[in-house]
C-alpha cells in the first residue's frame, strides 16, 4: 500500500474540529459514512492518529490551509499569489499570479476585502 498523505480535517469525540489537517494512508484503520448534518453524509476515518473526514466547506478549507483567506462569501484564496490588490469604495480586485505553460499570467478576482 502507497503512503500518500491524505487531506482531511481531524475530528474529536465531542464532534468538533480538532487542529490536525492531514493523515497517511497507512495510518487508516477503517472507513464508515458519517452524518455530520441531516442532508448529507461523509466519509469518517479511523486512523492510528485520530479520527478524520474529508473537508465539506470553505470555513473547513480556511482552517486546514493557513494561507488562504476570503475574497467574499464564495470565494478562497492563497494570499501567497496575490501579486496586487486595487481596492474601492465597494471592494476590490485581487490579482493572482498564474503560472500556465511557462509563462507567469495575471487573474483578475473580485474581492470585498480579505479577512
Amino acid at each position: 500500500m502507497n503512503d500518500r498523505l491524505i487531506i482531511g480535517i481531524e475530528v474529536q469525540s465531542d464532534g468538533s474540529y480538532g487542529p490536525r489537517f492531514s493523515f497517511y494512508e497507512n495510518d487508516i484503520m477503517g472507513i464508515e459514512m458519517w452524518k455530520p448534518s441531516k442532508n448529507y453524509n461523509v466519509p469518517f476515518f479511523y486512523t492510528r492518529t485520530g479520527n478524520f473526514t474529508v473537508l465539506t466547506t470553505l470555513n473547513a478549507c480556511e482552517l486546514s490551509f493557513p494561507s488562504f483567506r476570503f475574497l467574499d462569501g464564495a470565494n478562497l484564496v492563497n494570499v501567497d499569489n496575490i501579486e496586487r490588490v486595487l481596492t474601492g469604495s465597494y471592494g476590490g480586485i485581487a490579482y493572482l499570479i498564474l503560472l500556465k505553460r511557462k509563462n507567469w499570467k495575471l487573474r483578475k478576482l473580485p474581492m470585498k476585502s480579505l479577512k
